[in-house]
């Protein structure tokens, strides 16, 4: 699986066009659109914007930005990797991303592995 991000809104365009920053690509976890900054109103999303699940490294994810997870849930799997969560032994490639403003109830609020090489 390969998902790629970037790309301009013309035409059809080809991978030579994909400009990441230029021409954004937003994973949200933010369910309802209402995020403010600090943190508040985070309540709704989702704890992983990106839950992996047993990738193997040819799984390409490449310009995105990922953001609003908000992995602040009572057990530790859904208090880890508000951006991605990587599990059973995933090890997808991810390439020019960028993981702002995610917020973790206890660590790595970005990217989390477990049991997981990625």
């Amino acid at each position: 699986m390969v998902i790629y991000g970037g790309f301009p809104d013309t035409g059809n365009p080809g991978l030579a066009e994909r400009d990441w920053i230029a021409n954004a690509t937003i994973l949200s976890g933010d369910l309802l659109d209402d995020d403010v900054p600090n943190f508040t109103n985070r309540s709704d999303n989702s704890y992983h914007v990106i839950n992996n699940n047993g990738l193997d490294n040819s799984a390409l994810l490449d310009g995105f930005i990922i953001s609003g997870g908000n992995a602040d849930g009572a057990v530790f799997t859904e208090q880890t990797g508000g951006g991605m969560f990587n599990s059973s032994s995933s090890s997808p490639t991810v390439l020019t991303a960028a993981l702002p403003a995610i917020q973790p109830a206890r660590e790595a609020a970005g990217c989390s592995t477990i049991f997981s090489l990625p």
